[in-house]
């Protein structure tokens, strides 16, 4: 952010470790002496968290920026003196040039106003909006105000827009098949906030990189690029032995996720300041690593390298195939019923065992739903566009004010949102999340069963639990709540509110359609909605999505049908320990039927997680 004599009052991105990029008004005529900038902030009234603030040594405007209709809203503050990257901390990818984003979905962050007029946030908001084309635009109520230089994300009906005081901040992209998130726009000004026939309006980066590139020449500018090698940290290592002469076959693992790959860009700018010189070597797709390494000696050297192995020593320089992991026979599904509140709303503790809640930056946000040792299954609009370092998953949680009790935490090494999500109407809302280590499977905590394939559960009883709010519009609950639904068949779930077009075949529907009053609620998303199978243990048979208001006649709550994406969840988690249905288990006690559900209730737009997270953005 970019505070001006100590306030705040636009935003900007770090492109390297000495530049930043925003937008010109945010800069043009202001004294540079009066401007800083702050990094790692998050929410502005926290004045006890760790945050980094540099003064101004110099300030660029593009030589043709226009006043008057904002053509050129580009510009870039040097810092006075470099900050160093970490997890936390580290320069989002420039554009790839030439490419028009056309379609695509960008997220604009920043901590402008909520509403036009508004005062703006204390926390940091993101909000998703599509690109448009640049004749869409002109299209728009603009008209020819719309330049080259410029280009527009938002909806024909508004509703989602950026916002004074989101000013020079980010439209970020995230280009299929990567993880990496590239710097489309610089938020540059619109008509109001989010009003319908008005996108917002952003300078177009990929039109200044040259400009970029040559200002910046003193710090490493980390490019986005059409093919990126992915490879482990140790195989890294390797390389930079091999080049000292110790080359030698590397094995690759086959059947697992490496625990960490070097994918940011600053790990290549780090070499080049070593003095290294990394050419091309024949390395695969990393969704299918090449069994053996041939060729490690494609590297230049400096003495810098003895030095590494002075110190860290040859013998952590390969990696081999891990051993296939001994994983212990263990159930799924089974619930634990010792002391079961009978007629009340909340569960018992541990009562299902695979009960997960996902935090973000320590607090909680969503639901999730353990399906092996070393995955949860959640909601995709639950984790796209977070950074899954600042996520953590806590298992054997119930009460969340309750510090005495052993709870297990883990952070995200990997999040995997399905392919085919689509943020506009959630189809295909589903994600994993790959945990940092493997948990140990208990009586406590152990797996929910994956659902029958071919089974609809059309009249079945579900039951949906979470620590969603217990009334429309209320606060979350301290406890994890149950509530018991029916579930809809496709045809009945249509003939709601919601009509053909909003339910697709990957959604399923539950709730008394026509009296309400029992449904899932802000909060829950991501969490399970169970219904016991054949062998009485409790499958997986759909992830709270989205909904209108909570337990609203006629408006049923909307989840995601996990039978449909049994293969997917399947494919991506072999590297796990995973538990079967038992033959027999012990039957479950019935959940009465007058529970009074935690209104675990879903918005029209989402429930999405509890994470600010604003329609309107500014």
């Amino acid at each position: 952010m970019l505070l001006y004599g100590g306030r705040f009052y636009c935003a900007g991105s770090l492109l390297n470790d000495q530049f930043l990029l925003t937008a010109s008004h945010c800069v043009y005529g202001f004294r540079k002496e009066r401007i800083s900038v702050r990094l790692l902030e998050h929410d502005r009234k926290m004045s006890h968290l760790q945050k980094i603030d540099r003064k101004v040594a110099e300030v660029i405007t593009h030589p043709k920026y226009n006043a008057r209709n904002y053509d050129n809203d580009i510009a870039i503050i040097k810092l006075d003196e470099p900050v160093e990257f970490n997890e936390l901390l580290h320069p989002v990818c420039m554009p790839t040039p030439g490419r028009s984003f056309k379609g695509e979905i960008g997220i604009v962050t920043g901590w402008g106003a909520l509403k036009v007029g508004g005062p703006t946030s204390d926390t940091l908001q993101e909000v998703q909006v599509p690109i448009l084309a640049q004749d869409e635009c002109r299209k728009s109520r603009y008209g020819n105000k719309i330049t080259d230089n410029m280009l527009c994300g938002g909806y024909d009906d508004g509703g989602k827009d950026s916002c004074q005081g989101d000013s020079g901040g980010p439209l970020h992209i995230v280009p299929n098949g990567t993880r990496e998130y590239q710097i489309a726009g610089v938020v540059s000004w619109g008509e109001g906030c989010a009003k319908a026939g008005y996108p917002g309006v952003y300078a177009r980066v990929n039109r200044y990189g040259t400009w970029i590139k040559n200002l910046t020449k003193q710090a490493c500018l980390c490019h986005a690029e059409t093919k990126k090698i992915k490879f482990s940290c140790r195989v890294l290592l390797a390389w930079l032995l091999a080049a000292s002469g110790k080359d030698a076959p590397i094995q690759l693992p086959i059947a697992s996720w490496p625990e960490k790959f070097v994918t940011e860009m600053r790990y290549i700018c780090l070499l080049s300041l070593l003095g290294l010189t990394l050419a091309t070597p024949s390395l695969r797709s990393a969704s299918e690593p090449a069994k053996i390494l041939e060729s490690l000696s494609n590297l230049r050297q400096n003495s810098f390298l003895d030095w590494i192995v002075s110190i860290i020593g040859p013998e952590y320089a390969a990696t081999s195939v891990p051993a296939k992991r001994e994983c212990p026979a263990c159930a799924c599904g089974n619930i634990n019923t010792r002391h079961r509140i009978v007629g009340g709303q909340e569960t018992e503790v541990h009562e299902y065992p695979w009960m997960a809640m996902l935090m973000w930056f320590g607090s909680f946000y969503c639901g999730a739903s353990l399906v092996n040792d070393q995955y949860a299954v959640t909601a995709a609009h639950c984790v796209n566009g977070f950074y899954h370092r600042l996520i953590t998953v806590r298992l054997l949680e119930h009460n969340r004010q309750d510090s005495n009790v052993k709870i297990v935490d883990r952070r995200v090494a990997r999040v995997l949102v399905h392919p085919s999500y689509s943020i506009q109407n959630f189809d295909s809302d589903i994600a994993l999340v790959r945990f940092n280590e493997p948990v140990r499977l208990g009586i406590d905590m152990h797996p929910v069963c994956l659902p029958t394939p071919t089974e609809t559960f059309a009249g079945q009883t579900a039951v949906v639990t979470g620590w969603g709010a217990l009334s429309e519009g209320g606060p979350i609950s301290d406890t994890l709540q149950e509530v018991e639904v029916p579930i809809l068949s496709q045809q009945e779930c249509r003939d709601t509110n919601y009509g053909t077009a909003k339910i697709t075949d990957n959604m399923i529907c539950a709730g008394y359609v026509e009296q309400g009053g029992k449904d899932s609620c802000q909060g829950d998303s991501g969490g399970p909605m169970h219904v016991i199978g054949a062998r009485q243990t409790y499958q997986l048979a759909g992830i709270v999505s989205w909904g209108e208001g909570c337990a609203k006649p006629r408006s049923p709550g909307v989840y995601t049908r996990v039978s449909n994406f049994n293969e997917w969840i399947e494919a991506n988690t072999r590297d796990s320990c995973a538990c079967s249905q038992a033959e027999e288990a012990a039957t479950p006690e019935a959940v009465n039927s007058t529970t009074q559900q935690p209104e675990m209730a879903t918005a029209e737009t989402s429930q999405g997680p509890e994470v600010p997270e604003a329609d309107v953005l500014a």
